[in-house]
């Protein structure tokens, strides 16, 4: 009873914990709105970044990165508008606003050749969003078990024979969009890529500083992080080309 009573007692602490933060972090971010409006860029700034240490949304990440840009952070402002997309690659404002940062940075960098199909159906896949996939799934086993029900209760045979196979489709469509849905997580969970944030790095052959010179980039560029080595990052860009930094140059999205 005793050990009930301490749990209790704990997870009603944490509760009040966390609405407590979460309500700090809403101020936070109502401050920093309030703050942009009067063009006090670097003010909402110090706001939205206090309120993304208690929470995280689109909307906050989408705005940290006007702030930004408005100060002509390029790359922070690129690395929050990569985050806001990681939470919904279909919104409209976030791609716009990330092509237009992207067009500010030095580095031009030629991706490697991929089949136009691949790159598309990827680009659907994340860019539909899980929830999307998730949803489809859940409403055509819906439909799928209503086409059973008229299957089994029709008295006519063209009725029973439209369900049957209406059925049989709402249950392809159903595995085929819980499967999007898998594999659309996975997709995101395999993109560990960062922002390069230091204004230029040599980027090394070994993670050491007496490494070879292999290439050179600039802040706002974006890469894949490979492993890690005792403060170095390999690091592959979007041509393929493969070296070490240090972990410091780069903010993981």
């Amino acid at each position: 009873m005793t050990k009930q009573l301490i749990l209790s007692t704990l997870l009603l602490f944490s509760c009040f914990s966390l609405r407590a933060d979460l309500q700090d972090a809403a101020a936070r971010f109502e401050q920093g709105n309030a703050a942009y409006a009067l063009g006090n860029f670097e003010e909402a700034i110090v706001h939205y970044e206090a309120a993304s240490e208690e929470a995280t949304s689109l909307a906050l990440h989408f705005n940290l990165g006007n702030a930004y840009f408005k100060t002509n952070q390029v790359a922070m402002a690129i690395l929050h508008y990569e985050r806001a997309f990681r939470i919904d690659p279909s919104d409209t404002d976030v791609k716009y606003n990330l092509k237009l940062a992207n067009e500010r940075i030095k580095d031009r960098i030629e991706e490697l050749p991929q089949l136009n199909i691949t790159r598309w159906w990827k680009s659907f896949t994340i860019g539909t969003g899980i929830d999307t996939w998730a949803w489809l799934a859940v409403t055509c086993m819906i439909l799928a078990l209503a086409s059973w029900l008229l299957f089994f209760l029709a008295n006519h045979r063209g009725l029973r024979i439209a369900g049957f196979y209406i059925a049989l489709l709402m249950l392809l469509l159903a595995g085929i969009s819980y499967y999007q849905a898998g594999h659309a997580k996975r997709l995101v969970a395999e993109q560990t890529e960062a922002i390069v944030i230091s204004p230029r790095v040599d980027v090394k052959g070994s993670p050491t500083e007496t490494g070879i010179n292999v290439f050179v980039i600039h802040e706002g560029t974006k890469l894949r992080i490979l492993q890690e080595q005792n403060g170095w990052v390999n690091v592959r860009i979007a041509s393929g080309n493969e070296g070490w930094m240090r972990k410091s140059d780069v903010i993981q999205i």
